[in-house]
């Protein structure tokens, strides 16, 4: 008989720290939280991270029951391991991928016709990094062949990010307690909007799961609820019993976005519509970040952009709001429930860019900080030398119309490259703007940086060398420093 059980099975990729062992391991759920104080990180890319992380979450919340407050939170720690420890004993056939209740699949999923093959799909549409549906081929290097062997610890992984990020779009028809099912999907709960999702990192993988832990009297009013798997009977879909699942809080940390039934001893699986997650407003997705956008300040979440370095927002990830006001993730009130000293904070962010059900690209960044940045007055001088480099960008780029106006240049393409220059640079220099912020200082040593590096993308896009061309430089110049308030020129 087929089995894999997440529990026992080795399929979680982790780092251990450098005193214990070296290289990437892998571990199963038991070993994992039994030596979560010895492990530093997962090794895992963007998506897998966040979705694991998740489920690590999910677990520990339900085996501690709580925390319900901030006081709990802070005493919880020691609880953690020996809790969990407990909860996988007790739940342990729940997390088998080919027991009678299969991890986060529909049991009684069926094709519509049950000698219809056209209803079931090849595993590997389940991997986003492999090329199928609409994902991109360019680096899947077994694309073509008839087959391909998948380990099942990568289908486990595969599956859980699945249900966190499948970003939407026609499936294939199944019956699900004989009710036909829907083909058509709306975007996962970690898609929604592409979020920046955010992620606390600790010292050492039970500080982590610690560290983003969200207090239950933090949700306010949204149940907390019960995971997935948990449920002796999975309620159809449009049942009032599935919204309760889609609006708690557990039922959103790891969902069932998708109804799927992996195929024993097969590459096979049914693949379908599954429980529906409320958008924003009405459900604040717990690890993303709400700004407020446009004229008439709609809040909507802060997004993951591949062209756009996210220290440029940080000052909003690191707002400490609550669930229905513009602020970071709800974890990161945390930190100011605990003493953090003169310890770097490192603060993982990152998330899958979508456009409607096509896929374009998952991103991460980290950034060190003390928790000072915190602080109102640390993130306002933040956010105003975020402000200093926007109005140079806008005034490198009137410089540049005006080079391309005395040469009758088209002049969108030089200023796109002038901004794009300028901002290449200057991702290398924000670690100077954190710590002018944390100390509490004034942005004007940030100004000058701005400024030194507008000239250089000045430079490298405007050419002086003809005779036209250095006189138009000349004047470009002059309006990108007719700008500055005191004397800088390189």
């Amino acid at each position: 008989m087929n089995t894999f059980n997440l529990v026992e099975e080795p399929w979680i990729p982790v780092l251990y720290h450098r005193s214990v062992a070296g290289g990437v391991q892998y571990v199963g759920l038991r070993k994992l939280f039994q030596e979560a104080h010895l492990l530093s990180d997962l090794a895992l890319p963007p998506l897998e991270r966040v979705a694991v992380t998740r489920l690590l979450l999910c677990i520990t919340h339900a085996a501690l029951k709580g925390p319900e407050s901030n006081t709990e939170w802070q005493t919880c720690l020691d609880e953690i391991q020996p809790a969990v420890s407990d909860y996988l004993t007790r739940w342990r056939d729940r997390f088998d991928l080919y027991g009678d209740k299969p991890f986060l699949q529909v049991p009684s999923l069926q094709p519509v016709q049950p000698e219809d093959k056209g209803c079931f799909t090849n595993v590997g549409k389940l991997n986003f990094a492999y090329a199928s549906g609409n994902a991109h081929t360019l680096f899947d290097h077994v694309a073509l062949l008839s087959s391909r062997e998948i380990p099942l610890r990568d289908l486990a992984l595969s599956l859980i990010t699945f249900q966190c990020f499948h970003p939407g779009g026609l499936l294939f028809s199944a019956r699900w307690d004989g009710s036909e099912i829907s083909r058509s999907t709306t975007q996962a709960p970690c898609v929604e909007g592409s979020p920046l999702l955010a992620i606390i990192v600790g010292s050492t993988l039970l500080r982590t799961i610690h560290w983003n832990l969200v207090p239950y009297s933090r949700l306010e009013g949204i149940s907390p609820g019960r995971p997935i798997w948990e449920y002796d009977v999975l309620p159809l879909p449009d049942t009032d019993e599935a919204k309760l699942i889609g609006n708690s809080y557990l039922g959103r940390l790891v969902p069932l976005s998708r109804a799927i039934r992996l195929c024993p001893g097969s590459d096979q699986c049914l693949l379908t519509q599954g429980y529906e997650f409320p958008k924003f407003p009405a459900f604040r997705e717990p690890m993303a970040t709400v700004v407020k956008r446009g004229n008439e300040g709609n809040y909507a979440y802060l997004s993951a952009s591949p062209d756009k370095h996210p220290w440029r927002e940080l000052h909003s990830v690191l707002l400490v709001g609550k669930v229905n006001q513009p602020g970071g993730p709800l974890c990161l009130g945390n930190l100011l429930q605990h003493s953090v000293g003169e310890d770097s904070i490192f603060l993982w962010v990152g998330g899958l860019t979508a456009q409607q059900a096509k896929l374009e690209d998952a991103r991460e960044w980290v950034f060190r900080l003390s928790a000072s940045l915190l602080g109102r007055r640390a993130l306002a001088i933040y956010s105003q030398g975020v402000e200093v480099a926007n109005q140079q960008e806008q005034q490198l780029r009137d410089a540049v119309r005006h080079y391309c106006k005395q040469l009758n240049l088209e002049a969108k393409s030089y200023t796109l490259k002038a901004a794009a220059i300028f901002w290449s640079l200057l991702d290398n220099y924000y670690p100077e703007l954190i710590v002018i912020a944390e100390q509490l200082e004034n942005v004007d040593l940030w100004e000058r940086r701005c400024r030194r590096v507008a000239v250089s993308a000045y430079q490298a896009t405007c050419p002086a060398i003809t005779r036209r061309q250095i006189p138009a430089f000349v004047q470009g110049r002059n309006v990108l420093f007719a700008y500055r308030r005191q004397g800088v020129t390189s």
